[in-house]
């Protein structure tokens, strides 16, 4: 996360394991939940020598889910990542603050 984003992760879980077309590709993604301090700027975002351009928005769960809802997100990751969210936030509030 800190070299495609610059901030750096103070706790990771694993959120899930899936294969987006199994019958199609053996490619398999993890899904994982990371905290940090996002009130923080982050180092850089990206490495310039391999010629990223990565643009970094930050948007709280509320936003998210009303574009997940608007077809803002069309991304598949993207999407099961704010609705494995939704299922877990009540459960998780003890993982964000301890």
């Amino acid at each position: 996360m800190r070299e495609e984003t610059g901030w750096t992760v103070e706790r990771l879980t694993l959120a899930c394991s899936f294969y987006l077309s199994p019958s199609a590709s053996t490619e398999r993604i993890h899904l994982f939940l990371g905290l940090f301090d996002a009130s923080q700027p982050p180092d850089g975002v990206g490495l310039e020598h391999e010629g990223e351009n990565i643009q970094l928005f930050v948007v709280p769960f509320d936003e998210a889910w009303a574009m997940l809802e608007q077809g803002v997100l069309d991304a598949a990751t993207a999407i099961l990542a704010v609705q494995w969210l939704a299922l877990r936030r009540a459960e998780l509030r003890g993982f964000i603050a301890g």
